[in-house]
């Protein structure tokens, strides 16, 4: 797991660049000093709220909406704006 200071200080830097437009609407994966899993963060979970957890939905539309983005996908502004709604209320 990452540290929210550690999120800050990395938007810190790429602000401050003297030309940060190279990072606009960039993505960038951020992980801590090891990598877990989500089994892992499940456990950690449970451990911090003294609950087991009995189910977990985890919704990454990341795909769909890159596949938009680079056009691979058929863009329709409606069907796009559909899918990923659709995906969301998954």
């Amino acid at each position: 797991m990452i540290d929210p200071e550690d999120i800050g200080r990395v938007g810190a830097h790429l602000l401050a660049l003297e030309d940060p437009l190279p990072h606009n609407k960039k993505r960038y994966v951020l992980s801590g000093p090891e990598d877990i899993t989500g089994n892992d963060i499940v456990n950690i979970t449970e451990k911090m709220i003294g609950v087991k957890v009995e189910e977990i939905k985890f919704k990454d539309i990341n795909f769909i909406e890159n596949l938009i983005e680079k056009d691979i996908y058929p863009q329709d502004n409606f069907i796009d704006y559909n899918i990923i709604r659709l995906l969301k209320n998954i």
